[in-house]
Protein backbone atom coordinates (compact mmCIF):
# COMPACT_ATOMS: atom_id res chain seq x y z
CA UNK A 1 0.00 0.00 0.00
CA UNK A 2 2.75 2.17 0.38
CA UNK A 3 3.57 2.39 -2.79
CA UNK A 4 -0.20 3.50 -4.07
CA UNK A 5 -0.78 7.26 -5.09
CA UNK A 6 -4.43 8.28 -4.21
CA UNK A 7 -6.63 10.27 -6.44
CA UNK A 8 -9.66 11.82 -5.34
CA UNK A 9 -12.49 11.76 -8.03
CA UNK A 10 -14.55 15.40 -7.68
CA UNK A 11 -13.24 18.95 -6.39
CA UNK A 12 -16.26 20.13 -4.60
CA UNK A 13 -17.27 20.12 -0.73
CA UNK A 14 -17.51 16.22 -0.74
CA UNK A 15 -14.35 15.76 -2.21
CA UNK A 16 -12.65 18.09 1.02
CA UNK A 17 -14.04 15.67 3.50
CA UNK A 18 -12.79 12.51 1.94
CA UNK A 19 -9.28 14.15 1.73
CA UNK A 20 -10.35 14.70 5.54
CA UNK A 21 -11.11 10.95 6.04
CA UNK A 22 -7.46 10.19 4.01
CA UNK A 23 -5.56 12.27 6.62
CA UNK A 24 -7.32 10.80 9.61
CA UNK A 25 -6.14 7.41 8.72
CA UNK A 26 -3.27 4.96 9.88
CA UNK A 27 -1.18 5.47 8.19
CA UNK A 28 -2.54 8.23 6.37
CA UNK A 29 -3.34 7.94 2.25
CA UNK A 30 -0.78 9.53 -0.45
CA UNK A 31 -3.44 11.74 -1.35
CA UNK A 32 -1.66 13.45 -5.15
CA UNK A 33 -4.85 14.94 -6.32
CA UNK A 34 -8.38 15.79 -7.22
CA UNK A 35 -9.78 14.52 -10.75
CA UNK A 36 -12.45 17.31 -11.74
CA UNK A 37 -13.42 17.98 -15.62
CA UNK A 38 -11.97 20.70 -17.80
CA UNK A 39 -9.72 21.61 -14.26
CA UNK A 40 -7.31 24.50 -14.20
CA UNK A 41 -3.58 23.50 -13.95
CA UNK A 42 -3.34 26.74 -11.60
CA UNK A 43 -5.97 24.98 -9.51
CA UNK A 44 -5.20 23.37 -5.65
CA UNK A 45 -7.36 22.36 -2.97
CA UNK A 46 -5.91 22.51 0.36
CA UNK A 47 -2.42 22.48 -1.41
CA UNK A 48 -3.44 19.70 -3.53
CA UNK A 49 -3.78 20.02 -7.51
CA UNK A 50 -7.05 19.65 -9.36
CA UNK A 51 -6.37 17.25 -12.06
CA UNK A 52 -8.05 17.21 -15.49
CA UNK A 53 -9.69 14.01 -15.91
CA UNK A 54 -8.37 13.03 -19.25
CA UNK A 55 -5.04 13.01 -18.09
CA UNK A 56 -5.77 10.87 -15.32
CA UNK A 57 -5.92 7.82 -18.02
CA UNK A 58 -2.12 8.37 -18.98
CA UNK A 59 -0.87 7.02 -15.16
CA UNK A 60 0.36 4.13 -13.61
CA UNK A 61 -3.00 1.97 -13.62
CA UNK A 62 -0.83 -0.09 -11.22
CA UNK A 63 0.04 1.93 -8.44
CA UNK A 64 -3.03 4.58 -8.67
CA UNK A 65 -6.29 4.00 -6.52
CA UNK A 66 -9.31 6.06 -6.82
CA UNK A 67 -11.20 7.00 -4.44
CA UNK A 68 -15.16 8.46 -4.69
CA UNK A 69 -15.52 12.07 -3.68
CA UNK A 70 -18.36 13.02 -5.24
CA UNK A 71 -21.96 12.83 -3.82
CA UNK A 72 -24.64 12.93 -6.20
CA UNK A 73 -25.87 9.82 -8.13
CA UNK A 74 -24.79 10.77 -10.96
CA UNK A 75 -21.16 10.08 -10.05
CA UNK A 76 -21.89 6.79 -11.49
CA UNK A 77 -20.93 7.67 -15.52
CA UNK A 78 -17.62 8.94 -14.14
CA UNK A 79 -16.85 5.78 -11.83
CA UNK A 80 -17.81 3.84 -14.49
CA UNK A 81 -15.45 5.39 -16.88
CA UNK A 82 -12.63 4.70 -15.08
CA UNK A 83 -13.42 1.39 -14.27
CA UNK A 84 -13.39 0.26 -17.80
CA UNK A 85 -10.14 1.84 -18.53
CA UNK A 86 -8.95 -0.33 -15.21
CA UNK A 87 -8.88 1.84 -12.53
CA UNK A 88 -9.40 0.64 -9.07
CA UNK A 89 -11.22 1.81 -6.51
CA UNK A 90 -10.95 1.89 -2.78
CA UNK A 91 -13.71 2.48 -0.01
CA UNK A 92 -12.63 4.15 2.97
CA UNK A 93 -14.07 4.47 6.36
CA UNK A 94 -13.57 7.69 8.92
CA UNK A 95 -11.94 6.16 12.13
CA UNK A 96 -15.09 7.80 14.20
CA UNK A 97 -17.34 5.88 12.46
CA UNK A 98 -18.73 2.58 14.25
CA UNK A 99 -19.35 0.02 12.43
CA UNK A 100 -21.24 -3.84 13.61
CA UNK A 101 -20.49 -7.68 13.17
CA UNK A 102 -21.81 -9.14 10.09
CA UNK A 103 -21.30 -5.56 7.93
CA UNK A 104 -20.30 -6.03 4.43
CA UNK A 105 -19.49 -2.77 2.59
CA UNK A 106 -19.03 -2.26 -1.53
CA UNK A 107 -16.57 -1.30 -3.62
CA UNK A 108 -15.41 2.37 -3.16
CA UNK A 109 -17.92 3.50 -0.66
CA UNK A 110 -17.25 6.44 1.84
CA UNK A 111 -18.19 6.38 5.22
CA UNK A 112 -17.75 9.59 7.04
CA UNK A 113 -17.37 10.17 10.66
CA UNK A 114 -19.87 9.82 13.23
CA UNK A 115 -21.76 6.81 11.05
CA UNK A 116 -23.18 4.30 13.06
CA UNK A 117 -23.85 0.95 11.17
CA UNK A 118 -25.93 -1.99 13.13
CA UNK A 119 -25.19 -5.50 12.57
CA UNK A 120 -26.19 -7.89 9.36
CA UNK A 121 -26.40 -4.67 6.98
CA UNK A 122 -25.60 -4.99 3.51
CA UNK A 123 -23.88 -1.42 2.03
CA UNK A 124 -23.08 -1.56 -1.98
CA UNK A 125 -20.75 -0.41 -4.43
CA UNK A 126 -20.07 3.84 -4.70
CA UNK A 127 -22.17 4.54 -1.50
CA UNK A 128 -21.78 8.40 -0.05
CA UNK A 129 -22.71 7.80 3.50
CA UNK A 130 -22.64 11.08 5.55
CA UNK A 131 -22.12 12.26 8.72
CA UNK A 132 -23.89 10.88 11.86
CA UNK A 133 -26.08 8.74 9.58
CA UNK A 134 -27.20 5.86 11.35
CA UNK A 135 -27.94 2.70 9.59
CA UNK A 136 -30.12 0.05 11.74
CA UNK A 137 -30.24 -4.30 11.82
CA UNK A 138 -31.03 -5.97 8.33
CA UNK A 139 -30.75 -2.83 6.08
CA UNK A 140 -29.51 -3.12 2.46
CA UNK A 141 -28.46 -0.24 0.73
CA UNK A 142 -28.06 -0.60 -2.99
CA UNK A 143 -25.36 0.49 -5.37
CA UNK A 144 -24.62 4.64 -6.22
CA UNK A 145 -27.34 6.08 -3.20
CA UNK A 146 -26.14 8.76 -1.12
CA UNK A 147 -27.44 8.70 2.26
CA UNK A 148 -27.03 12.65 3.76
CA UNK A 149 -26.03 14.12 7.25
CA UNK A 150 -28.09 12.88 10.22
CA UNK A 151 -30.42 10.24 8.19
CA UNK A 152 -31.73 7.58 10.28
CA UNK A 153 -32.56 4.05 9.00
CA UNK A 154 -34.32 1.65 11.36
CA UNK A 155 -34.36 -1.96 10.69
CA UNK A 156 -35.02 -3.82 7.96
CA UNK A 157 -35.31 -1.03 5.60
CA UNK A 158 -34.49 -1.14 1.91
CA UNK A 159 -33.05 1.28 -0.59
CA UNK A 160 -32.56 1.02 -3.94
CA UNK A 161 -29.80 2.04 -6.56
CA UNK A 162 -28.54 5.78 -7.46
CA UNK A 163 -31.07 7.16 -4.89
CA UNK A 164 -30.99 10.32 -2.73
CA UNK A 165 -31.90 10.51 1.31
CA UNK A 166 -32.12 13.60 2.46
CA UNK A 167 -30.29 15.42 5.46
CA UNK A 168 -32.15 14.76 8.82
CA UNK A 169 -34.74 12.20 7.08
CA UNK A 170 -35.98 9.14 9.06
CA UNK A 171 -36.81 5.88 7.41
CA UNK A 172 -39.20 3.80 9.66
CA UNK A 173 -38.96 -0.38 10.00
CA UNK A 174 -39.24 -2.56 7.26
CA UNK A 175 -39.91 0.55 4.59
CA UNK A 176 -39.05 -0.27 0.88
CA UNK A 177 -37.38 3.23 -1.09
CA UNK A 178 -36.99 2.12 -5.18
CA UNK A 179 -34.00 3.40 -7.24
CA UNK A 180 -33.43 6.55 -8.31
CA UNK A 181 -36.04 7.86 -5.50
CA UNK A 182 -35.36 11.40 -4.08
CA UNK A 183 -36.43 11.68 -0.35
CA UNK A 184 -36.74 15.46 0.73
CA UNK A 185 -34.57 16.92 3.79
CA UNK A 186 -36.44 16.13 7.08
CA UNK A 187 -38.80 13.70 5.87
CA UNK A 188 -40.75 10.93 7.77
CA UNK A 189 -41.05 7.75 5.92
CA UNK A 190 -43.56 5.43 6.84
CA UNK A 191 -44.37 3.19 4.20
CA UNK A 192 -42.77 1.99 0.60
CA UNK A 193 -41.81 4.60 -2.02
CA UNK A 194 -41.39 3.16 -5.60
CA UNK A 195 -38.88 4.32 -8.43
CA UNK A 196 -38.14 6.76 -10.36
CA UNK A 197 -39.88 8.89 -7.23
CA UNK A 198 -39.49 12.66 -5.42
CA UNK A 199 -41.14 12.50 -2.20
CA UNK A 200 -40.96 14.68 1.13
CA UNK A 201 -43.17 15.50 4.29
CA UNK A 202 -43.90 14.09 7.74
CA UNK A 203 -45.27 11.75 7.06
CA UNK A 204 -43.61 11.71 3.40
CA UNK A 205 -45.85 11.45 0.46
CA UNK A 206 -45.10 10.94 -3.21
CA UNK A 207 -45.09 14.51 -5.00
CA UNK A 208 -44.43 13.41 -8.74
CA UNK A 209 -42.42 11.32 -10.92
CA UNK A 210 -38.57 12.00 -11.36
CA UNK A 211 -36.49 10.46 -14.31
CA UNK A 212 -33.67 11.45 -12.93
CA UNK A 213 -32.41 11.94 -9.24
CA UNK A 214 -29.31 14.97 -9.80
CA UNK A 215 -31.57 16.98 -12.12
CA UNK A 216 -34.43 16.81 -9.84
CA UNK A 217 -31.37 18.40 -6.83
CA UNK A 218 -30.03 21.08 -9.38
CA UNK A 219 -33.94 22.11 -9.86
CA UNK A 220 -34.69 22.24 -5.95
Amino acid sequence: MTDNEFYILGAGGQAKQVLSIGHCLNPPLNIRGFIDINASESKFINGIPVIDQTKIFAFDKKNTIIINGMGRPDRKKAIENLLKNGFRFERIIHPAASIGEFVNIGNGTIIQAGVGVMTNVELGNFLLIDLNATIGHDVIIEDYTTISTGVNIAGGVKVGKGSWIGSGSVILEDVSIGNNTLIGAGSVVTRDIGDNKLAYGIPAKVIKDISDVSLTLRKK
